[in-house]
């Protein structure tokens, strides 16, 4: 998760002290048990580790449900409190029934103000403010959580009418200062700093808030001279009479005035020694993130801090350094080592505050790597260890985002809408989220319903004509009908709207799909003058224009070098102003096609390379290595040859669908370079592959194979009888076309001819002829074997034997009927067969 996201206000340790000196700390009772008494001292003592062993022996004397276990129990949870034990305070503070006693509620809320669980500890101080004796504290409480949950006016504006009163505590008042520096009213804040009564003992907080006023200011080093008194010498114990949290308050002013005047290092060394110094400071957690923060804006950092305070500190601090290394891990795209480390935070806290973050890292970093059931089961477990509403909505949220990279678009679905009622604050994003959801599953009646709700809900004209157009761009993009109307629907309903121009080129991509490319034209032309345009619609312009050139052809639909000129500029021109684009591939792959549409070969091959060398992920790559080979082979040299075989061998080691096409090329260039007996073996491979190749392209291997076994007869004449039942295999097999078989049948006549066995030959010839009478008819083949028929008959002078032939194949239409017809009124009239 971002830094943004598992980070809570830095400006609230003033509250920690301040808060305590507005709440009765103590009640008496009337012969309280000896251990009570020896506990509630340890605690005036600051030695609560004492007085909870106390208290933990007073409770296994005291009876369930009496007032002195009551009282044991609180002084327990405030004692447990004190040590930084805040969950442990809040279980103890669970077995006090009915726990609705000021004393319990205060308590409850210092705890999960100490757990940064700032919205549950808001509604404590809210029951607390509805009671006179404890207004006060409620109401700093109160302020305290609100600033928090970065409410900072809200939390001014709670404490204002308390703190401008006469009778106001001088820590109020400092208090409220504090509040006013945070929203930048630093005059207003150094008024009432001034007008504050002077004591002594609230003189270590007047210098630090006098800090952050010159800090605000830019002076950083008035604000070290201010911190002075706090900042201990090397290898000193801290100032007497300062408590740990003004301690860490000072530390964190320190830090940002070494930043803002020295720069990251000294400010990282400010917190570092703080956290050494102090690692159970109640304000560890703040002080670590403050330094995280720091690390964040420094690219020279070093790991090693970190990594010595996980293996050193004790446990509480080591695994909050152990969660911030994972974090520099992170940041530097070392993810194995972020996960290794996040892992080992979780085996040793899996019930940490932070464990929620983890796991949200975690699962993004699956995410990252295509492991989206992983990534599910991180945010799962996210959830469940995330201790606030708003926490648990952002989770969800990330939850669905991931559920519709799974496709999963119902359950995102619900995600969305999970998310938005767990946190207000999500409830615009989730909700828009959740009709885009459905708007991917492509039901349209579902996202019509959402639709309206959201625009009732939310009445954002630009929200709502987002969602009307992401309907009319879904719809293009799937060639649905309705997608026309639907964009016009958002031109009309929108007209002020910021992505106009998306919506006139997706209908200007219609027209041109549709044939009309004139209307495309109009609309592409539209764009650029456009002032709501930005660079990505600009750029979808200059990508369509390329296609309306290429659309733009003679009368006679022909496409011509002269006519195809401007395509090819505007595609050159849109390769040099977006080197980046994400459709350059495509860009390329029209400029090779028409480069190959006008033999211009190696241009083309060009094009295709750069596609397949310089984006070997694209989808395009397999196609554009493949067409490279084409075009490598049409050059015909040996090299280009050559090259090819390559081409075509990269195109098969991917295992894709298109590995049997790029082999049987690797077929045909062996042949064209002469080697027959290679162009056999590649054959061999694709007849027998497991699982079997299509039937086409067995179809093809066969007869590529029986081919070379004909050239390789010319020097070993016993190939030409494997070559002959290589033939027979393809006019066996079941399924097999009319093409197909008249071609084998015609080559292998071919065959026999070459072994000096014309009437063999003239016997297959025949079938041919007579095969086009039933089923399907083939013209090309049939056309070559009646014409080699009539010229054997022809050449033993046969001449009546030719007439029948010619005139069989005058029967069957096509091209080759009137060439047919001719050759028989010149036999009659040469030879007088008029019988």
């Amino acid at each position: 998760m971002t830094n943004a996201e598992c980070r809570t206000p830095k400006r609230t340790l003033l509250a920690c002290v301040l808060l305590s000196s507005f709440v009765i700390r103590h009640l008496s009772f009337a012969a309280t048990p000896p251990l009570i008494t020896e506990a509630r001292q340890a605690i005036e003592e600051d030695i609560p580790e004492v007085a909870i062993e106390k208290l933990r022996r007073a409770l296994t004397l005291l009876p369930v449900g009496g007032e002195d276990r009551t009282a044991a129990l609180a002084l327990l949870a405030e004692a447990q409190l004190d040590t930084g034990r805040a969950d442990a305070a809040l279980d103890t503070l669970g077995q006090i029934t009915p726990g609705d006693d000021a004393r319990t509620v205060r308590l409850r809320a210092l705890s999960l103000m100490a757990l940064g669980r700032w919205d549950e500890a808001l509604v404590q101080f809210q029951k607390l403010a509805a009671r006179d004796t404890e207004k006060l504290a409620a109401f700093v409480g109160k302020a305290e959580c609100l600033q928090s949950l970065g409410r900072t006016q809200e939390a001014a504006d709670v404490l204002r009418p308390l703190a401008i009163s006469k009778t106001a505590p001088a820590a109020l008042r400092l208090r409220f200062a504090s509040l006013l520096v945070d929203l930048g009213s630093v005059a207003e804040a150094r008024a009432l700093l001034d007008s504050t009564p002077r004591s002594p003992a609230d003189e270590n907080w007047r210098r630090y808030i006098q800090a952050r006023i010159h800090l605000h200011e830019k002076k950083p080093l008035a604000a070290l001279d201010d911190l002075a008194p706090f900042i201990p010498a090397a290898d000193a114990a801290p100032p007497a009479g300062v408590s740990q949290n003004l301690r860490a308050a000072a530390a964190l002013a320190e830090a940002d005035a070494r930043l803002a005047a020295s720069g990251p290092e000294t400010a990282e060394k400010v917190l570092e020694s703080f956290i050494r110094q102090n690692p159970a400071s109640p304000q560890a957690a703040t002080v670590f993130r403050r330094l995280d923060q720091i690390y964040e804006g420094d690219r020279s950092t070093d790991e090693g801090p970190l990594t010595r305070m996980a293996a050193e500190l004790p446990p509480q601090a080591a695994a909050l350094a152990q969660f911030y290394l994972a974090r520099i891990h992170q940041r530097a795209k070392r993810t194995e080592a972020a996960d290794a480390a996040l892992k080992k935070f979780l085996a040793q806290f899996p019930e940490h505050s932070l464990a929620p973050y983890a796991h949200a890292t975690l699962a993004e970093n699956a995410q990252a790597r295509h492991d989206l059931a992983g990534a599910e089961a991180e945010f799962d477990a996210a959830s469940r260890t995330a201790q606030t509403e708003k926490l648990r909505g952002v989770i969800a949220l990330k939850t669905a985002l991931l559920n519709l990279e799974q496709g999963e678009f119902v359950r995102a679905s619900a995600g969305f809408l999970n998310a938005a009622a767990r946190s207000p604050a999500l409830k615009i994003s989730a909700r828009y989220d959740s009709a885009l959801a459905w708007l991917l599953q492509k039901n349209y009646a579902r996202f019509a319903e959402e639709f309206v709700t959201f625009t009732v809900e939310f009445p954002d004209a630009t929200l709502a004509g987002n969602l009307r157009l992401e309907e009319g761009l879904t719809r293009a993009r799937e060639g649905d009908v309705n997608a026309r109307a639907t964009l016009n629907t958002f031109l009309t309903g929108f007209k002020a709207h910021p992505r106009r121009a998306e919506a006139q080129l997706a209908l200007a991509d219609i027209a041109l799909n549709d044939g009309n490319p004139a209307e495309a034209q109009k609309l592409q032309q539209e764009v650029p003058a456009a002032a709501d345009t930005t660079p990505e619609m600009r750029e979808h312009a200059d990508y369509l224009g390329i296609f309306l050139a290429d659309a733009q052809v003679p009368g006679n639909g022909v496409h011509t070098a002269k006519s195809d000129d401007q395509a090819v500029a505007r595609a050159r021109d849109f390769i040099t102003k977006y080197p980046q684009s994400t459709v350059l591939d495509e860009v390329r792959m029209k400029l090779g096609e028409i480069f190959f549409r006008h033999d211009d070969y190696l241009s083309a091959q060009e094009q295709f390379e750069k596609v397949a060398n310089e984006r070997p992920d694209s989808a395009h790559a397999t196609a554009a290595l493949f067409l490279a080979g084409q075009c490598s082979m049409k050059l015909l040299s040996p090299e280009s040859l050559n090259h090819a075989l390559d081409l075509f061998g990269r195109v098969a080691a991917k295992r894709g669908p298109m590995e049997v096409h790029a082999r049987l090329h690797q077929a045909l260039v062996k042949t064209k370079l002469g080697a027959p007996d290679d162009a056999v073996k590649i054959y061999d491979s694709i007849i027998t592959a497991q699982p079997p190749a299509e039937l086409e392209l067995r179809l093809a291997a066969l007869t590529g194979k029986a081919d070379n076994l004909v050239a390789m007869g010319k020097a070993d004449v016993k190939t030409f009888a494997s070559a002959i039942a290589t033939y027979d295999q393809v006019i066996a097999t079941e399924g097999a076309s009319p093409t197909w078989k008249n071609q084998a049948s015609y080559k292998k006549a071919k065959t026999l001819e070459q072994q000096a066995q014309p009437d063999a030959a003239l016997v297959i010839f025949y079938d041919i002829l007579n095969s086009a009478g039933t089923g399907p008819r083939e013209t090309f083949w049939f056309a070559k074997a009646g014409f080699d028929a009539a010229a054997l008959v022809e050449s033993r002078q046969q001449w009546k034997s030719a007439v029948g032939i010619y005139e069989k194949m005058a029967a069957i239409p096509g091209p080759h009927a009137e060439q047919a017809k001719q050759r028989v009124r010149k036999l009659r009239l040469e030879h007088f067969l008029w019988d």
